[in-house]
């Protein structure tokens, strides 16, 4: 387990093929926490004020665009109980890069609940060779939002 100094979550795994990251959210049960990934009004409070379509069942969508970017994040969510959220998404503005997936888990935890995202795969190797630098960028995505979330999550909203 490799500890992220005073950041409110840990990096579990950094491995060539899967990010791994978890954060204890206080006085949240697990049914709440997923709720920060599938409601849009809840997600922008951590994610910022994107435009967000989510159908939060599976087969449905799961798209999320930045227009000042013109970037969007669309995908599809595979599975989804009230422990869990499994979906894929890809960029539209770079069709040549690979899907990736978002696993999510959350489960109670001493007064509140253990979220755990996996995220990947990462394809290393010469036939994708900039997969190391795709999946640092994606590490350094969810270290900045994942305290965000905390606070905002924590506090009730």
């Amino acid at each position: 387990m490799t500890e992220t100094g005073v950041q409110p979550y840990t990096v579990t795994m950094n491995g060539p093929l899967w990010l791994t990251m978890e954060i204890a959210l206080e006085g949240v049960t697990p049914v709440a926490a997923l709720t920060w990934f599938t409601r849009p009004g809840k997600l922008r409070r951590w994610w910022g004020p994107q435009e967000i379509e989510i159908d939060p069942v599976p087969g449905g969508a799961y798209v999320v665009s930045w227009p000042k970017l013109g970037w969007t994040m669309r995908g599809e969510i595979a599975n989804m109980s009230d422990t869990h959220l499994i979906y894929s998404w890809a960029w539209d503005h770079e069709p040549d890069l690979p899907a990736r997936a978002v696993i999510i888990r959350a489960r109670e935890q001493d007064g509140g609940c253990l979220v755990t995202i996996t995220h990947g795969p990462f394809r290393p190797g010469e036939a994708l060779p900039h997969e190391d630098a795709d999946r640092a960028s994606h590490l350094e995505g969810w270290t900045s939002y994942l305290p965000e979330l905390k606070r905002v999550a924590e506090a009730g909203g």
